[in-house]
C-alpha cells in the first residue's frame, strides 16, 4: 500500500502551465525530498498536497482517500513552513496545542502530546516563552513539535532550513533524520539544497519546470543522471559537458582530444565527467591548461580550459595542491566506467 499517491496532476495558474502530469507513488515511512531550482514547482506541489492550492486536474490520493476535494485540516497531513509561522503572541506551549484545541481533544490528551513532543525536540523548557524569546531553532523546533503533536500520516516540509545559519542547518537536518526515523511517518521535504537531499533523502524526486526529471535514490541519481540536467544539478562543483565527435576508437572533443570508448553508437553526443573523476596523470589523454586553483583545505578546485580550445573545465583534487602557476599544463585520465554520455538533442543518458 502506498501512503501517498499523486496520478497525472496538473497545475495552471490562468494561461501559465506550472505542473505536467506529475506521477509519483510514495510508501508507508518513507523519506522523500523534493530537490529543484526555484520555480520549478516543487513547492506548489507540496501545497497541492496540502490542500493550499487546488490541482487543475488528476488525483491524490493519502492512505488510499482521494483527497482532492478534502479541506486541508481534514486531511491527516502536517505541514512545517520555511518561517516557522507561530503566533508571536501565544507560548510555545500555546501555539503546539492550538490546533489539537480546534480538533476537539481533551485537555489531557492535549498535554501529553505537547510533553511527549517536546521532550522529543528538546524545548520542554521553552514552552512556556513567547517566538521572540526564541532563536532561529529553537522556533524551528516550536514548528516542528506543532506538526508532531497532530500525529499525522504524512509530514509536508517546505524549505524549512533555509532561515537558519549553515552550522545550524547541519545540526537541525541531523534531527529531522532521527525524528522521522524514530516516528516512522511518510515525510517530503522540498528543497533546493542538494546537500539535504543527498543526506536526508530516502529517494529523491529531482523537478524541472514543472516535471519530474528523475526519482531514485541519492546515490542512483548521482551515478546514473538520466539527464544533462540531473548531473549537472546534482553535485558539486557540477559535471563536466562537453560535446563529442564519433570517430574510429571513441568520440573527439572539440580541441581533439580522444575519449576512449569501444562501443560507439551516435555520432553526435555530450560527454559528462565529473570533477572528481579526473585523476592527474602524466600520460592521460585530457590536458588542462589552469586558470585559477582554489584551495579549499582538504580538497583542490582547478578551474582551467581544455588545452587546444577554450572549452571550461572543472577539477576537483583530494588533497591541498599549491599551484603557483596559472599558465600552467596538467594531464589528467578518466576511467571509461566514469564517463557519462548523453544525447546530443535529447541531453537524456546513453546507457
Amino acid at each position: 500500500m502506498s501512503d501517498l499517491l499523486m496520478r497525472d496532476i496538473y497545475k495552471n495558474f490562468g494561461e501559465t502551465k506550472v505542473i505536467h502530469g506529475i506521477n509519483i507513488e510514495i510508501n508507508d515511512g518513507e523519506f522523500i525530498v523534493i530537490l529543484g531550482p526555484s520555480g520549478c514547482g516543487k513547492s506548489t506541489l507540496l501545497r497541492m498536497i496540502a490542500g493550499l492550492e487546488t490541482v487543475t486536474s488528476g488525483e491524490i490520493f493519502i492512505n488510499n482517500i482521494k483527497v482532492n476535494d478534502v479541506e486541508p485540516m481534514d486531511r491527516n497531513i502536517a505541514m512545517v513552513f520555511q518561517n516557522y509561522a507561530l503566533y508571536p503572541h501565544m507560548t510555545v506551549y500555546n501555539n503546539m496545542s492550538y490546533g489539537l484545541k480546534i480538533a476537539g481533544f481533551s485537555k489531557k490528551e492535549i498535554k501529553e502530546r505537547v510533553n511527549k513532543a517536546s521532550e522529543m525536540l528538546q524545548i520542554k523548557e521553552y514552552l512556556e516563552r513567547k517566538p521572540r524569546e526564541l532563536s532561529g531553532g529553537q522556533r524551528q523546533r516550536v514548528a516542528m513539535g506543532r506538526a508532531i503533536v497532530r500525529n499525522p500520516a504524512v509530514f509536508l516540509f517546505d524549505e524549512p532550513l533555509s532561515n537558519l545559519d549553515a552550522k545550524l542547518r547541519i545540526q537541525m537536518r541531523l534531527e529531522i533524520k532521527s525524528l522521522q526515523k524514530k516516528l516512522g511517518t511518510t515525510s517530503l521535504f522540498v528543497t533546493h539544497d542538494q546537500v539535504e537531499a543527498m543526506t536526508l533523502a530516502d529517494r529523491i524526486i529531482v523537478m524541472n519546470e514543472g516535471v519530474t526529471e528523475q526519482i531514485g535514490t541519492p546515490l542512483e541519481v548521482f551515478e546514473t543522471p538520466k539527464s544533462i540536467f540531473v548531473a549537472q544539478f546534482i553535485g558539486s562543483p557540477a559535471m563536466n559537458i562537453i560535446e563529442g565527435s564519433a570517430c574510429d576508437g571513441g568520440y573527439n572533443l572539440n580541441d581533439g582530444t580522444l575519449i576512449k570508448c569501444p562501443n560507439v553508437k551516435q555520432k553526435e553526443v555530450y560527454i559528462g565527467i565529473r570533477p572528481e573523476d579526473m585523476v592527474p596523470d602524466d600520460n592521460g589523454d585530457i590536458r588542462l591548461k589552469v586558470n585559477m586553483p582554489e584551495p579549499i583545505g582538504s580538497t583542490t578546485i582547478i578551474h582551467g580550459e581544455l588545452a587546444n580550445s577554450k572549452i571550461p573545465l572543472i577539477v576537483h583534487m583530494q588533497g591541498l595542491h599549491n599551484i603557483l602557476d596559472l599558465n600552467q599544463f596538467i594531464n589528467f585520465s578518466v576511467p571509461l566506467e566514469k564517463i557519462h554520455f548523453f544525447d546530443k538533442k535529447t541531453g537524456l543518458r546513453i546507457n
